[in-house]
């Protein structure tokens, strides 16, 4: 007998991670390509570490041909999606950690990236693996501020940013995960209160339908919406529906 994974403590139901899913991939394609863009084209600052622009375009062809692969993969039918959001957002940590290190600094924007890579996994992944997400992030942060002080000779305050970027993206993955679980319940309990309200629905019309008066419902323009047998029998047996009253009983 063939055995599933249990996905019940993940926040979001099955469609909802595949479509977050492919917004993340269509953020993560134009990213990595923005990134490869602006290097070779020189916007991008020139690295701290390497010199050698072919290993920093190696870094970020390989990063947009895996945003690419992981779109591809991701419209696949038989594809994953719960194990598929894992394996994206450790490919972002690691290749926006890379270059983290190799620009150098929590002050660009590689730094706000890796916190929304952190608020992604808190989204689609249980709050355990969220916080373990936030924790590969919090050691960038601090090894690429420990490598700015002894590499860089920059000011020891890089270490309480450092502290601040960590913090936050605690925080932010937390309150997001939080989120992500209040959503879900708020959904399951739209979607059984209107169960019961469609059975009730039906349970109305059925003893409506029953009832030996005859029973018509019009609108405002004296249109028949329903109607019961017995005034079906009354009327004749005129198929009387979205027609107008008068019509059938002048």
């Amino acid at each position: 007998m063939s055995q599933t994974a249990d996905f019940s403590n993940y926040p979001l139901s099955p469609t909802l991670t595949r479509r977050v899913v492919t917004y993340l991939n269509a953020f993560r394609i134009f990213i990595s390509f923005a990134l490869m863009i602006s290097f070779f084209t020189g916007f991008l600052v020139n690295p701290y570490f390497l010199d050698s622009n072919a290993t920093i375009g190696t870094v970020l062809i390989s990063y947009f041909v895996m945003a690419v692969y992981l779109a591809i993969e991701a419209r696949r039918p038989s594809a994953q999606h719960y194990f598929l959001s894992q394996i994206s957002i450790f490919t972002d940590i690691l290749f926006l950690t890379v270059l983290l290190f190799m620009f150098g600094g929590v002050d660009g924007g590689l730094a706000v990236l890796l916190i929304f890579a952190s608020a992604s996994a808190a989204i689609l992944l249980p709050l355990r693996m969220a916080l373990f997400f936030a924790s590969l992030v919090v050691l960038a942060f601090v090894g690429d501020a420990l490598a700015g002080v002894m590499l860089r000779e920059e000011s020891p305050s890089v270490l309480i940013q450092a502290g601040l970027y960590g913090i936050t993206t605690f925080i932010i993955a937390a309150l997001v995960n939080l989120l992500s679980y209040w959503l879900r319940d708020y959904r399951l309990l739209t979607e059984q209160q209107a169960v019961e309200l469609t059975r009730l629905e039906q349970i109305n019309e059925l003893i409506i339908r029953r009832m030996r008066i005859g029973v018509l419902a019009v609108d405002s323009d004296c249109r028949i919406q329903m109607m019961n047998e017995s005034a079906w029998f009354l009327l004749g047996g005129s198929p009387g529906q979205n027609k107008v009253l008068s019509e059938d009983s002048p």
